[in-house]
Order: C-alpha cells, then structure tokens, then sequence
C-alpha cells in the first residue's frame, strides 16, 4: 500500500463561525500537501462570507467541496452533513477554532497502518496565542475512566468511517457535548481508539472583546450538556453514580454508589501496610464503588506523606524496563496536579498495594501475587495480570491514605522474573502515561 492510498476527508463546519476563525483553520488544512484528500467545507453561517472566504484560500483546487448546509441545529449536525457527503476512508473532524499540523495526515497515515483496526484516532495539541505556540496538552492513552470525567481528547479527532453505522452518527440536539458523546460512544461500544503522542493539532486562542455574562452562562449549558451525557452513558450500562460538575468548568465528578460494601466485604480482599492510615470513614466504599464495576479489577487511592502536606503518590507509572515510579511524588498536596492529574480518577498501569481494594473473584483466577517477587514488583504483576485478562486498574483521588516514608525496593532476581514475564508488555511503555512527559520521579512535569 502507498503512502496516499488512504483518502482522507477533513470536515471543517461553519455554524455561529466568523470568517477569520474559518480562514485560519482552513488555511491550516490547505497547505497539507496531500492529494488523496477533500477539503469538506460545511457552511451553516449564510452571512459570515464563508464561501467568499473558502475560495479565496483555496482557489481552484479540486480538494475543496463547498456545500451550504440549511436548517443546522448544532455544530453536531453540520458535522453530520459532513459524514453525508464525504468519501473518504477516514474523516478528520475539527474544532472550530483549532489547526492542524502540517504533517497530521503523514502521522495519521502510518498509525493506520500500525494499527487497521483503530476506529478513532486522536493527539497531543497545544495553544497558540498571538502566533506564539504554547500550553502543550500530553494526554494518555485510551483512557476510559479519566473520559468519563472530562473529555480529554478535544473536539478534533478522525473516526474511520465504518464507525458510523457501527455506534451512528453526533446528536444534533447537543449544542456543546456532541463531540464528547460520540467518543463516550464508541469508548464504552469496546471500539479501538489509537492515540499519536505528538502535537498534531492547535487551538488558537483568541482575545476578543466578549460579553462576559454570556460567556458563562454558554459554560454553564457546556457542563450541564457534558454531565448529563456522562449520567446517561453510566445509566446505560448499569452503573448507579451521580455526576456533578466540578468548579473549575474543566471537568466533572462522577460519584459511584459503594454504600452496599458492608454487604459484599467479602467479595473484594482489602490489603493494608503497616504504618497507613485511611484518611476519612468511607475510603472502602469509595474503593469498593469501583470494584464492583465488572471490569475493574483493582482500586487504589493517593497516599500523603509526613504531616500531609505533600503528596507520596497518586498510583504508578511504568518505564520500559519495569521500573515504577510515584506519581507526582513531592508535589503540594494543595496542588491538583499537571493536568489535575492528582484529583481526577483514572486508569493506570498500578496502584500502591499499601492500602488498595481487589477483586476477589479476579485475584483467585489469575493465582494471586506471585511470592518470588518483591517490592512493587509484586503488585505491578498483578495489576498486569489484571490488564491482560481485559480488566482495569483505578486510581481513585478521594479515597486518601498517609503513611511515614518508606521505599519498596525489589531484588535483582525479582525484577528480572518480572521483566522475563512481562517483555513484551512492557516494551510497548506505559499506555497511561505520555512519552513526551518526563519518566521517573520528576513525572506530570514541563520542563
């Protein structure tokens, strides 16, 4: 197969749009010299000068395909017009202020080719503010947990076209949450999301003088569109949680209900340290409302350390050689974290087993910790094992522990059972974990 045998259609939809924001996007997807590739511009703002403003970026070029879309009762509907008329093998949808990259479709190209199956593909991006690009965004893996607190892969992605008639299409009745559903979608449908580690895209940020009571109100219907759509995906598969958006606007809670744990202690195994102390009288059931979740295998929570004030971990993360390491080790406890990676819930490679909750059923199957490791060799094997059978591990923010300061150190010979075990596994990296970050102690720090 050659590079261009893949078709691309990038969908760029005009709905409440001014004609700049649309020239510098267009003008982004323009100069991506690629011929086997639509240009599909969707025109749902009739007096904005769109059309006027496509032709004079693109001229003749045969890659543009202009269409008027009438009656659009959100941006999700523009987009769907585009899914109409597009041909392409792979659709590449953009938000309404963000750039590509210049080399987006050559990345694109051979992720799909590492990986045929993927359904959606996502990447890294940052901001551009007065032409200064800046506020680069790592994000993880496919994550399922962190995606149902925030939508943390944005609103420009590509979908392979076959995923349409799979989940359907964007609701037209979301004005905000369209692009987050769909993803919610496919997410929790077991579709393959594939993500590049390498700032493809760029929102650009623009100082306009705005109207600040409507800004907030527009921000107050985003969260409760995106609530509710988290509500309704949970309500979907059975799941009884409440979702309430958090202050910042940037992402929302979702609290699983674990108050039946009395009832069912016996069929998770609670694993304590010496030395720790839970902080708070309902850490268990907060661990248990997410093991009892059928695809999760382990919870754990962050560990303070001294007097509190800072934080020890905020579970794993895992370099190549099977090294782990804390995460945000040092780090204010006053802080949220890079990314508010210290309070939002997500799944991780591990947990710190010095007080963490698993899965009884799944712990007997997979035959336990194995006794010839040490150190966190130990629980990282299990957790592996976890992720190999299709489970998850959940590194959970509120349930909070202290402990004094210990190190957990492995023998030579345990690390290198570990490693002999789990090679391949761990050649692949940390899925959780961007490589663009600094590995080691340092980590969920720019540099």
């Amino acid at each position: 197969m050659k590079m261009e045998d893949i078709r691309y259609s990038v969908v760029i939809g005009a709905y409440e749009t001014n004609q700049l924001f649309f020239k510098q996007v267009l003008e982004s997807v323009y100069r991506i010299g690629w011929r086997n590739m639509e240009i599909q511009v969707m025109d749902a703002c009739p007096h904005a000068g769109i059309e006027a403003a496509a032709y004079q970026v693109c001229g003749e070029d045969y890659r543009l395909h202009y269409h008027k879309v009438h009656r659009a009762a959100s941006m999700g509907s523009v987009w769907n017009e585009g899914v109409r008329v597009s041909r392409g093998d792979y659709l590449i949808f953009l938000g309404s202020t963000d750039c590509l990259h210049p080399g987006m479709l050559q990345y694109l190209t051979r992720a799909i080719k590492e990986d045929p199956d993927a359904d959606i593909i996502y990447t890294d991006h940052d901001e551009i503010h007065d032409e200064a690009r800046m506020n680069p965004h790592f994000v993880p893996g496919p994550n399922l947990e962190l995606l149902r607190h925030t939508n943390y892969i944005g609103e420009t992605f590509t979908v392979r076209r076959e995923l349409f008639a799979a989940i359907g299409r964007f609701k037209e009745k979301l004005s905000f949450a369209f692009a987050y559903d769909f993803l919610l979608r496919a997410a929790i449908s077991g579709r393959r999301l594939r993500h590049i580690p390498t700032l493809l895209w760029h929102r650009r940020i623009y100082n306009l003088p705005l109207d600040q009571a409507q800004i907030r109100e527009a921000l107050k219907k985003s969260m409760r569109e995106h609530t509710v759509v988290s509500q309704a995906s949970l309500h979907l598969q059975g799941i009884p949680a409440v979702v309430k958006a958090d202050v910042s606007g940037e992402y929302w809670h979702v609290e699983y209900d674990g108050s039946d744990f009395g009832a069912h202690h016996r069929d998770v195994i609670v694993l304590k340290e010496e030395g720790v102390r839970p902080l708070g009288k309902k850490i268990q059931e907060r661990l248990y409302a997410y093991v009892k979740q059928p695809d999760v295998a382990i919870a754990g929570g962050r560990f303070l350390r001294g007097f509190g004030t800072t934080v020890d971990n905020c579970g794993l993360i895992c370099d190549k050689d099977g090294i782990t390491y804390p995460v945000c080790h040092g780090q204010s406890v006053f802080s949220q974290g890079l990314y508010r990676r210290m309070v939002i819930p997500q799944d991780v490679i591990a947990v710190d087993d010095g007080y963490c909750m698993i899965d009884a059923k799944f712990f007997k199957r997979c035959g336990g910790f194995d006794r010839n490791l040490t150190g966190r060799d130990r629980m990282l094997d299990l957790c592996l094992k976890a992720r190999a059978g299709g489970m998850r591990v959940v590194y959970v923010s509120s349930a909070m522990a202290i402990r004094k300061n210990k190190e957990l150190f492995s023998s030579q010979q345990s690390h290198e059972r570990l490693v002999e075990r789990w090679q391949n596994t761990l050649r692949e990296g940390d899925p959780f974990y961007n490589v663009n970050l600094p590995m080691g102690l340092d980590n969920y720090t720019l540099s």
